[in-house]
């Protein structure tokens, strides 16, 4: 009962949203401690829900909370580097920000998981999932299940660009027009390990071009982000491979991202608000692009 207590706490503050302010330093400030914010939360729950059976509840819990709060201000630091894409106009600038991004989320997963802060790391690059154990030395690579589905449904309307994939780490595609998918229509779309963009935007600003695919960028960093929310699952997916051999088997090969359930469900809550008040919105702008978006 009390676990689930914690675990409800962990998702309800996922649906907080940092204050809004006009000011692009206070925004930013905002949007940082909010990252910071959540690491720590996840990081200290994970410390107590996972605590040795010997530790002390308040040292578990005060140590995953320093844990992710590390981990945290390197995912705000990540999500930051994006605006040199724009400021650049240099696709490349998203691996930095996804390695960092990556290093961070996988600290945080590690302070929940009550392990070393170091133990494991993790990364989605060109639709795969990477994982690196240290102890066991161990490297690990999988089909992401998440970026499957994108692919699915981007490919059927938009072209892949390989050398533009290469340069950002993600599946890159171009559009003659509005992509829409997920519920989502827009001049670009973010999702999982994959965006897509409206050719017609870089035809008429080379700036506005890098801009969209930085904003975009982040959103596929707030994706993964949410890596720790993978081992809440962990039961299930035992269950089912105990009784599934097809599915033990495909868990050899694709890397079953539980985390994009909630990733969707974060983001359609969000729609019901307009589109500058949406967190996931206003972080993206603000750290790709330096610019506060209005929200009324």
């Amino acid at each position: 009962m009390l676990k689930r207590l914690v675990l409800s706490l962990i998702i309800a503050g996922l649906f907080i949203k940092p204050s809004y302010s006009q000011s692009l330093s206070k925004q930013r400030f905002n949007l940082t401690i909010y990252n910071i914010g959540v690491g720590a939360l996840v990081g200290g729950a994970g410390g107590f829900l996972n605590k040795d059976p010997n530790e002390r509840a308040l040292k578990s819990i005060l140590r995953g909370m320093g844990v992710g709060a590390a981990g945290g201000s390197l995912v705000a630091f990540g999500k930051s580097i994006t605006y040199q894409i724009t400021k650049s106009e240099a696709l490349e600038f998203a691996w930095l920000a996804r390695l960092t991004n990556a290093a961070g989320s996988s600290i945080i997963q590690n302070a929940y998981n009550n392990n070393k802060w170091w133990t494991k790391w993790n990364l989605n690059a060109l639709g795969m999932h990477l994982e690196y154990d240290v102890p066991n030395n161990q490297f690990r690579g999988r089909v992401l299940f998440s970026s499957f589905i994108t692919t699915l449904v981007l490919a059927k309307q938009a072209k892949l660009n390989v050398g533009r994939t290469l340069a950002t780490g993600v599946f890159f595609y171009e559009k003659d027009g509005l992509p829409k998918g997920f519920g989502l229509i827009g001049s670009g779309i973010g999702v999982a390990n994959s965006i897509a963009v409206d050719t017609n935007v870089e035809a008429g600003s080379r700036n506005e071009f890098y801009s969209l695919v930085a904003h975009e960028i982040v959103h596929t960093l707030q994706f993964d982000n949410l890596y720790w929310a993978n081992p809440l699952f962990k039961r299930l997916d035992s269950n089912l491979k105990n009784k599934s051999r097809l599915y033990s088997n495909l868990g050899k090969y694709i890397h079953l991202d539980l985390n994009g359930a909630l990733h969707y469900l974060i983001y359609e809550v969000q729609k019901s608000q307009p589109w500058g008040c949406r967190l996931y919105e206003r972080e993206a702008e603000v750290f790709s692009n330096r610019i506060v978006p209005p929200c009324n």
